[in-house]
């Protein structure tokens, strides 16, 4: 055998060497994917809907919130008689929108 055929025979066992190597890394891969693939997807979709849920609640108390203290100035207006009481409270909720303005700017 010339020494090129020899070259070339040992090129071609030494890149199915790696070959069988990277396939049988692949294999592990795979097999591993496999197993453990479902339950890994189980918990990410699982952690997205309590980040979901924690989100909405935020949300929801947020909201009830902003709901009371309007609700808590327009009681007081309407149940003041004094005059002077109605303008504190309207410079209150003034104040307190302009706030919320600035917050979201």
């Amino acid at each position: 055998m010339s020494s090129s055929e020899v070259l070339l025979k040992a090129a071609f066992k030494c890149l199915a060497l790696r070959l069988d190597n990277g396939m049988a890394g692949l294999r592990e891969n795979m097999a591993y994917l496999l197993k453990d693939g479902p339950e890994k997807l189980r918990q990410e979709v699982q952690l997205f809907y309590e980040e979901v849920i924690d989100e909405a609640s935020r949300i929801e108390k947020e909201t009830d919130k902003k709901n009371s203290k309007e609700d808590e100035f327009s009681s007081i207006i309407n149940e003041a008689n004094d005059p002077q009481i109605i303008i504190d409270h309207l410079r209150e909720k003034v104040s307190y929108l302009s706030r919320k303005i600035e917050e979201r700017s």
